[in-house]
């Protein structure tokens, strides 16, 4: 990360990503160093004090502790819940839900990201591209809720940020969209920012081959010539992994993956081929774009009978979350429900 050292304790010594051990918690009363610990100093000239704290079970990047910031610029922030735990806010000197946040360093300022331990329920967790470039309000919120509950999700931008679309666990160019939870959900809204956003992707002049996990042209990514690229053109004959940047063949999924198609006839059925081991686990979400009243159906290797099924009538996503019986060949069919509306969809896979 630019512009960013962590500050050590012994005096004339500010080594890169060095930790202060005595941070705010832990610290010894009564004070008094010895000739060898001595305080931390103070920041240098143009610099201000980034303090990042941890509330529950969970991490952040970069790590808790004190670091000493170049002023006037902007430090990117992620946070990470444990296993069995969520994500609930930013909180401190900014404020947000995103797992990404930017803060800008006009001052010193303390961050806390927290956490709390997962109810029986399912979560969904949100982020955006770039960070700070929007939100995703939910309703009803709270990031938690039962089976079956419908949510509401709507992608807001900040700034001078215009949204472009969902790129995982959510498909399409609608800012509004419904989902019935069913599974745990990580959903991502990308935005586009002009220049002077003060979030660094440089608008619509951003190459797309600099683009990393901290700089993005706007989150959509198709293939050309064999390579992911930003834009929202359709593949020809591929699909683009929105998390791997590769080009995968046409009528296969990849775990992390989202792919993009439509049912445009009653008896259409799409077929989408992935390969599991016996005892994995596979959660495979379907999201409409528009009409399309979804079925899901997933196959074990061999063509066996059907392992499992989710079908509903109105626009709305489903999803099958199972533990896979065998090693091979899965097959996913996806069709209209019967008699029902025809559409496009997003369709996402995760294994683990």
């Amino acid at each position: 990360m630019k512009h960013l050292r962590r500050r050590d304790r012994r005096a004339g010594q500010i080594p890169s990503l060095m930790l202060i051990s005595c941070l705010c918690s832990g610290c010894p009363s009564g004070g008094g160093s010895t000739s060898d610990e001595r305080p931390p100093p103070l920041p240098g000239p143009g610099s201000q004090t980034l303090t990042i704290e941890v509330s529950g079970p969970g991490q952040t990047e970069p790590p808790a502790g004190m670091y000493e910031v170049d002023a006037n610029t902007s430090q990117s922030l992620r946070a990470t819940p444990d296993d069995n735990a969520r994500f609930v806010r930013w909180s401190g000197d900014i404020s947000g839900e995103n797992l990404g946040h930017v803060v800008f360093m006009d001052r010193d300022k303390r961050v806390v990201a927290e956490f709390h331990e997962r109810g029986p329920g399912f979560t969904i967790a949100r982020d955006v591209v770039p960070p700070g470039s929007g939100a995703i309000e939910l309703d009803p919120p709270g990031g938690e809720y039962d089976a079956g509950t419908t949510v509401a999700l709507r992608a807001v931008p900040e700034g001078n940020c215009e949204f472009q679309g969902w790129t995982s666990g959510l498909g399409g160019q609608e800012s509004l969209q419904t989902v019935v939870l069913m599974i745990d959900l990580t959903v991502v809204a990308a935005f586009e920012c002009g220049d002077g956003d003060g979030i660094g992707n440089g608008g619509s002049s951003c190459d797309p081959a600099t683009c990393d996990d901290d700089l993005f042209c706007n989150g959509l990514e198709t293939c050309v010539a064999g390579e992911c690229r930003s834009g929202n053109p359709p593949c020809e004959g591929q699909a683009c992994c929105d998390v791997s940047d590769q080009c995968i063949p046409e009528g296969r999924i990849l775990s992390g993956c989202t792919v993009t198609a439509s049912i445009d006839a009653p008896a259409e059925q799409d077929a989408w081929i992935f390969d599991g081991i016996a005892g994995q686990r596979a959660r495979i979400m379907l999201s409409p774009t528009d009409t399309l009243n979804p079925c899901l159906r997933l196959f074990p290797p061999g063509g066996g009978p059907q392992e499992a099924e989710s079908c509903i009538f109105g626009a709305f996503a489903v999803a099958i979350d199972v533990e896979l019986a065998a090693t091979g060949q899965y097959t996913i069919l996806v069709h209209a429900n019967a008699g029902a509306s025809m559409g496009g969809y997003t369709l996402s896979l995760q294994q683990f």
